[in-house]
């Protein structure tokens, strides 16, 4: 019960923080829900009363009136109220929505490749709506309650103790009946959740402009078609074995409110039969006694109900934690950024949930404005070497060091201010030009336009007429939109990394896509543009390492060899195996070339 209480505290100060008008809206809806019962079954009392006793016309006309007006004016309320409240509740939405969709743009990158997290997150968006709480559920709790004191009150005035024991002993019933139903809802939670992501998850696919070629090339539609069609069977065993319960539940509803009923009906005619009401009475007494167990049905359903969404509140106040990013979590400092010496100490890392490392004792020091080459097969570590000095993930034992400072005691904005990265799988958004290059940063007209030509993107940008730098990426939003080429991307990438003016470049199979002369074109025109950087290359192609200060060969999830071109092909090690190799595979196509 204290968790309860706790749980229902949070979510009274997240509704409070998210909107203070909700709790206006609510307080004018109960006003209206309570007097709304208490005036439709008292006031026909009076009209009836007037009708089958005293006939007087006058009196009668203006109860009448009275009850028109009250009809009348409480619509009219609800009407101009609904108007409002359906305001707020979209403004509501909108800004929980926003603020659900930053905690995934903010929170700490390893928890997006954890299921278990997005189907509790995928639970939360659907379970955890502050509008529902307070202008849905709070609302009828506190309305139940005052029409059931109210009417309660009305039936112990007239001295109904009988029928309010049976009140009390049908609503325990359904009170026991109640439970089993909200933990059953509880329970099915989770699978919806997950069923609901899937079909999300094949939805987005099926409709992807991005992966439409893809799709029909490889003949796709067969196993995402299949796969949906298998989501939906899921789907309806889920709904059927729901809707089963739901049966069972609301007939047992139902019988228990018929007997009452019954009992409540037979007692209020065997009173007006034997004269000890009117007809006024008797259906002020009717409407007393189905207010009064309707209300106290509701408590209790809603008391119920409560209970289970406090385990909701509980997993909400696990999630808010899990997406509060670390580097909120940590004291952190801005330090001097005139030098850029990136050290790494006794370094292992394995990914989460996982028992194997992928890194293994790594040490490496990365210089200022110095040019290394990290290469290795697949799987050697290489891009999960990038995403620790990205602070994607945390090493696991030993530290990374910048400036002799651990980077995670860095402010984080200054720290991942001074890093770009070009990923193999780089993303162009359904954005213009600009935008994908400038990302929302301080707009600087000079610079924009040097980085168009250092990128060599200005020579496209001049032949798209009329929005030159504004033209739309892709035709998703604008039918004037641009498709790029494989080529036209890579620059329009190496404008945004340029643009945002690093200490350190990292470029993780920039030019996996380019033959070997635009390939080796590409590096030449880079190593001139960052002279003044620090530069991290990832490659399995080597052509990279001849424009590199010093080289890491990782293997087996460590530096096996680390020294400039020269040193390593000295060293007659892997380097110089994988060098070897390389340069026989084009030095064969060449030969193969001059002797069709």
């Amino acid at each position: 019960m204290k968790s309860l209480f706790i749980n229902m505290k949070i979510m009274f100060a997240y509704s409070w923080r998210v909107s203070k008008r909700i709790f206006f809206t609510t307080f004018i809806q109960i006003i209206l829900d309570t007097i709304e019962p208490l005036f439709m079954v008292i006031l026909p009392k009076f009209i009836i009363d007037e009708l089958t006793t005293g006939k007087r016309w006058d009196i009668t006309i203006k109860y009448i009136a009275l009850f028109i007006t009250f009809i009348f004016v409480t619509k009219g309320l609800r009407l101009l109220l609904d108007v409002y409240i359906n305001a707020t509740f979209n403004k509501i939405q909108s800004k929980t929505g926003k603020e659900y969709f930053n905690d995934f743009l903010s929170m700490d990158y390893e928890l997006l490749e954890d299921s278990n997290f997005r189907d509790l997150s995928a639970k939360i968006k659907y379970n955890v709506r502050c509008a529902n709480f307070i202008g849905t559920d709070m609302a009828e709790f506190i309305t139940n309650l005052l029409i059931f004191i109210s009417f309660s009150s009305v039936m112990l005035y007239n001295s109904n103790i009988l029928i309010f024991l049976v009140i009390l002993a049908t609503t325990v019933i359904w009170h026991f009946i109640s439970i089993r139903h909200e933990k059953w809802k509880h329970h099915l939670q989770q699978p919806i959740a997950k069923n609901n992501r899937k079909f999300g998850y094949l939805y987005s696919t099926m409709i992807d402009f991005a992966q439409a070629k893809d799709l029909r090339v490889n003949k796709m539609s067969d196993l995402l078609l299949h796969n949906y069609e298998e989501q939906i069977k899921i789907h309806t065993k889920l709904l059927k074995k729901n809707t089963k319960k739901e049966n069972v539940f609301s007939l047992l509803n139902i019988a228990t409110t018929l007997v009452r009923d019954l009992v409540f009906y037979i007692y209020a005619a065997f009173s007006f039969l034997k004269d000890k009401i009117s007809l006024g009475d008797f259906t002020v007494l009717t409407g007393s006694i189905l207010n009064t167990s309707n209300s106290l049905l509701a408590l209790i359903k809603k008391i119920n109900y409560f209970r289970v969404f406090s385990k909701n509140i509980s997993e909400y106040s696990t999630y808010k934690k899990m997406v509060t990013p670390r580097y909120m979590l940590q004291d952190t400092n801005e330090i001097a950024m005139t030098d850029y010496t990136l050290v790494f100490k006794n370094v292992f890392f394995k990914y989460p949930n996982t028992s194997d490392y992928i890194l293994k004792d790594v040490n490496l020091t990365i210089n200022n404005n110095e040019k290394l080459g990290i290469v290795g097969l697949n799987g050697a570590g290489k891009t999960s070497l990038i995403k620790l000095i990205c602070r994607l993930y945390k090493p696991n034992r030993g530290q990374i060091f910048l400036n002799g400072h651990d980077i995670y005691s860095i402010d984080y904005y200054q720290y991942i201010s001074s890093i770009s990265v070009i990923f193999q799988d780089f993303q162009l958004f359904a954005f213009s030009i600009y935008d994908n290059i400038v990302l929302g940063k301080t707009f600087n007209s000079e610079k924009f336009q040097s980085v168009l030509k250092l990128s060599g993107l200005d020579g496209k940008i001049k032949q798209l007429h009329p929005n030159r730098e504004h033209t739309m990426i892709t035709k998703e939003f604008d039918e004037a939109g641009v498709d790029l080429s494989g080529g036209e991307s890579q620059k329009l990438v190496l404008a945004r990394a340029l643009y945002k003016n690093s200490r350190m470049i990292i470029l993780d199979e920039p030019t996996a896509a380019m033959d070997p002369i635009a390939e080796y074109e590409f590096y030449q025109h880079f190593n001139e543009l960052s002279s003044q950087k620090t530069v991290i290359y990832i490659s399995h192609r080597l052509a990279a390492t001849k424009f590199c200060d010093k080289i890491a060969v990782i293997a087996n999830g460590a530096v096996e060899e680390y020294g400039s071109h020269e040193e390593l092909i000295a060293k007659q090690g892997i380097y110089k195996e994988l060098f070897q190799y390389q340069a026989s595979l084009y030095k064969g196509n060449e030969e193969d070339l001059g002797n069709p």
